[in-house]
């Protein structure tokens, strides 16, 4: 069994460095708490027939996580789906499907990113993008929403 003493003095604290380290720290604190900011969620929901749009009061500028879902049906067999807008322009990626049935109701999927969206009303629709896809109350339509301060 061996021992190992290390009899060297451990070194002396510097107190020079006390103002600077409070002095960074206070600053990157503050870095951290702006950088963290508030975040809000909020969802919707409502029935078809689609386009159905939602203005959504967003409380601050923020990056905006957008999920959406909502049914349909294909006229015939093929491409069909559900689009998601952005004050009147399409966004994120389309549930865009293609349908093996046609007059069939299906879930539809998407997802948008908003970058440095500003604060105040906005307005969201799950709207349809293709001839090919109808809706009809019998369909139903969410969306999600994350918004992060920035």
């Amino acid at each position: 069994m061996s021992i190992y003493l290390d009899l060297i003095p451990p070194p002396q604290f510097d107190r020079s460095l006390v103002a600077y380290t409070v002095g960074n720290f206070g600053r990157i604190k503050d870095a951290l708490v702006r950088a963290s900011g508030r975040t809000y969620v909020f969802n919707v929901q409502s029935t078809g027939a689609w386009p159905k749009s939602f203005t959504i009061t967003h409380p601050f500028r923020a990056d905006v996580l957008v999920t959406y879902g909502a049914t349909c049906w294909a006229n015939a067999v093929g491409m069909a789906g559900t689009a998601l807008q952005l004050d009147g322009g399409f966004v994120g990626t389309w549930g865009y499907y293609f349908m093996n049935e046609a007059s069939s109701h299906k879930q539809t999927t998407g997802a948008h990113v908003a970058r440095n969206l500003a604060a105040g009303d906005h307005q969201w629709t799950i709207t349809i993008p293709a001839g090919n896809t109808s809706s009809d109350g019998n369909d139903w339509g969410w969306i999600a929403f994350t918004m992060t301060e920035v």
